[in-house]
């Protein structure tokens, strides 16, 4: 089971990244994290093998705010 299933509690952000963004996405949930908030981030809370599609639809109603690190890559990704 993913954090986002393991609890009902809206979170306050999902941060959603390219690849090739992950490390600003990372640095952006630890940042936000280190100032009280609650994030869904794919590297922390998406098992091995997790279906991406099923996981993005579950952090987006899980989540109050969305936060999109945009960039090329993320606007030239698939989803």
């Amino acid at each position: 089971m993913t954090k986002t299933q393991e609890t009902h509690e809206k979170k306050d952000f999902f941060v959603s990244y390219s690849t090739s963004d992950e490390k600003w996405a990372e640095w952006i949930a630890y940042q936000l994290e280190a100032d009280g908030y609650s994030t869904i981030i794919q590297m922390w809370d998406w098992g091995a093998g997790s279906n991406f599609i099923l996981e993005m639809q579950k952090a987006t109603r899980a989540c109050e705010r969305t936060i999109l690190v945009l960039s090329p890559a993320f606007i030239d990704s698939l989803f």
